[in-house]
C-alpha cells in the first residue's frame, strides 16, 4: 500500500462524497471555448485565469483538448451564462 520504508498515513480518509450521476458538471472543449466567448474572455489570457481561478497554464491546457474541463469550472461557467453573461469582478 505505501512505499517500502514510508510511514505515513493514506492520503484520503474520509468519505468519497455524494455519488454524481454521469455528465453531471462536465463540458467539452467545445462547449468551453463557446462559454468563454459568450463571455468576452479570451482562451489563455490572465484575466480568464483570475475569473476561473485557474493557472494561466491550466486554461491552456483546456483550450488546446490537453486537459478536460474541471467540474467546478463548468458549474462557475453555466452559472455566470445563466447570469446573463456577466462574471464576477
Amino acid at each position: 500500500m505505501w512505499a517500502a520504508g514510508a510511514n505515513r498515513r493514506p492520503y484520503h480518509r474520509g468519505s468519497p462524497g455524494p455519488a454524481r450521476t454521469p455528465g453531471e458538471y462536465t463540458m467539452t472543449t467545445e462547449q468551453y471555448l463557446a462559454a468563454l466567448a459568450a463571455l468576452n474572455l479570451k482562451p489563455a489570457s490572465k484575466e480568464t485565469a483570475r475569473v476561473l481561478g485557474l493557472s494561466v497554464r491550466q486554461i491552456q491546457k483546456i483550450a488546446a483538448g490537453q486537459a478536460r474541463v474541471p467540474g467546478p469550472v463548468a458549474l462557475l461557467l453555466a452559472i455566470y451564462l445563466q447570469r446573463g453573461g456577466k462574471p464576477l469582478p
